[in-house]
């Protein structure tokens, strides 16, 4: 080979490849992998105070998210109509009738300005809150989320559990929780 054709093979495999690399930057590696991800641009920066909106069927299952590791607030406010949403807040909406988002699907929107999760019922609302924290949890940048559209299903209408007693003991107020 000539060294022309080093340097063209070089360059065309520099432009190549920097493209993936600077996508696999801010990558999401969730388990399972959702049906669907889109990444935005943009970051969600958590405030120090988060306002959090429930649908009145959402209120129970909101109170996951004080598990969130970075989104600190004081109390899960009603959220009363879509039409006239927060501006930078969590909201956990209940999904609209003629919605096309199946009945055990659920919606997670991050834009700049809040995190959406649309559901039509609270168990397909807690997956889309275990989405969330699991996205919080793998992150290195601890003060912001990526903006990303996801919209996932359970494949089986079931979970099941595994709970490893022998090797890892656990208190009885986490037990009853867990199941």
């Amino acid at each position: 080979m000539t060294p022309k054709w080093i340097s063209i093979f070089a360059l065309v495999t520099t432009f190549y490849l920097t493209p993936q690399v600077t996508v696999a930057q801010d990558s999401l590696f969730i388990i399972p992998k959702p049906l669907t991800q889109i990444a935005k641009t943009g970051h969600y920066r958590y405030p120090t105070k988060t306002e959090v909106y429930a649908s009145a069927d959402f209120k129970d299952a909101a109170a996951l998210l004080r598990e969130h590791p970075y989104l600190k607030f004081d109390q899960i406010k009603t959220l009363k109509s879509l039409k006239h949403l927060p501006k930078q807040s969590v909201i956990l909406a209940k999904a609209a009738k003629d919605d096309t988002l199946a009945q055990n699907a659920y919606r997670l929107e991050i834009t700049n300005n809040k995190i959406m999760i649309t559901a039509h019922q609270p168990q397909a609302l807690l997956h889309g809150i275990s989405t969330l924290r699991q996205i919080a949890y793998t992150r290195k940048d601890t003060k912001s989320l990526p903006a990303v559209w996801i919209e996932d299903q359970p494949v089986f209408g079931y979970r099941g559990f595994m709970l490893d007693v022998s090797r890892h003991f656990l208190p009885l107020t986490f037990l009853k929780k867990y199941i």
